[in-house]
């Protein structure tokens, strides 16, 4: 039992520190400090390395789509350069950034849905794909 709760424990922290666990209808929480652009995801299409195999093949290209914007902030999205617990080398992903209107601090919500022009082969790899909550602490 006590192996147990530690493992479950174990796991929380390792969901809450990684921006690149958030899967199909969840929530990400993120904190970030007030005047500053930070990003609070990231998504790669890739193939899973086969056993043996070290690098992943680069998928096709992420689609985000911001479905209800921030109310105090906006949210970009630019290539960002990502790595995969289960790839060898880097991957080319998207990256989802907010940035607070300038001095705001508080907490604002913004939601998207990931796509990818070869669902295929996102469902094949087991990919984070569908919609996503993103709720943003601001602080000072």
């Amino acid at each position: 039992m006590v192996r147990l709760a530690a493992s479950i424990t174990a796991a929380a922290l390792l969901l809450a520190a990684s921006p690149l666990l958030a899967q199909s209808n969840q929530t990400l929480n993120k904190t970030i400090k007030k005047d500053t652009e930070s990003m609070v995801n990231v998504h790669a299409n890739a193939y899973k390395p086969r056993p043996g195999m070290q690098n992943c093949e680069q998928g096709g290209t992420v689609v985000i789509e911001v479905t209800s914007p921030p109310k105090n902030g906006s949210v970009s999205t630019r290539p960002t350069k990502t790595k995969d617990k289960d790839c060898s080398n880097e991957l080319t992903g998207t990256g989802i950034y907010y940035k607070p209107k300038p001095g705001f601090t508080g907490t604002d919500t913004f939601t998207y849905v990931r796509t990818e022009e070869n669902m295929r082969a996102v469902s094949k790899a087991g990919g984070p794909q569908g919609n996503r909550v993103v709720n943003i602490t601001v602080q000072p």
